[in-house]
């Protein structure tokens, strides 16, 4: 009995690319498919509906640097400004301070600081006015 011999030649070696494309495809996959971030419900509780207060806009009109000024139409000077001047449904108002062109800053920011002081909570700057408005306060008819 004659047996063939084995032939040993060379080994043929495994690719092994197709294999690691298999793992990626695989890690992918199970990527994928999992979830990282635990999905549940959140408590929002949320502001109700209340009625709200009337909104009063007072307007403060600055004529020039020396503290001439009126409120709404009521011509005065800034040092009658004083603290306690304004009643408690006025201290709740909005206050546009508005100022003719030839105003300085510092006037503006004197005022605005005398008006806070004064018992104002609300105020703030409307801009200045153009050149043929300047003799008149905001909103008042030409």
């Amino acid at each position: 009995m004659q047996l063939n011999k084995l032939v040993v030649g060379k080994r043929r070696a495994i690719s092994l690319t197709p294999l690691i494309d298999v793992v990626f495809i695989l890690l992918l996959f199970f990527m994928l498919s999992s979830s990282f971030i635990r999905w549940g419900a959140i408590d929002a509780s949320f502001a109700k509906a209340a009625p709200s207060k009337e909104n009063v806009i007072r307007r403060v009109y600055l004529a020039d640097s020396t503290g001439q000024l009126t409120i709404d139409g009521l011509a005065m000077h800034w040092s009658a400004l004083s603290k306690g001047l304004f009643a408690s449904a006025a201290r709740d108002a909005t206050y546009v301070v508005d100022a003719a062109a030839t105003v300085p800053a510092q006037a503006l920011v004197t005022l605005v600081d005398k008006l806070k002081v004064a018992g104002a909570r609300k105020v703030s700057l409307a801009g200045v006015l153009s050149a043929r408005n300047d003799t008149q306060p905001a909103g008042g008819s030409q």
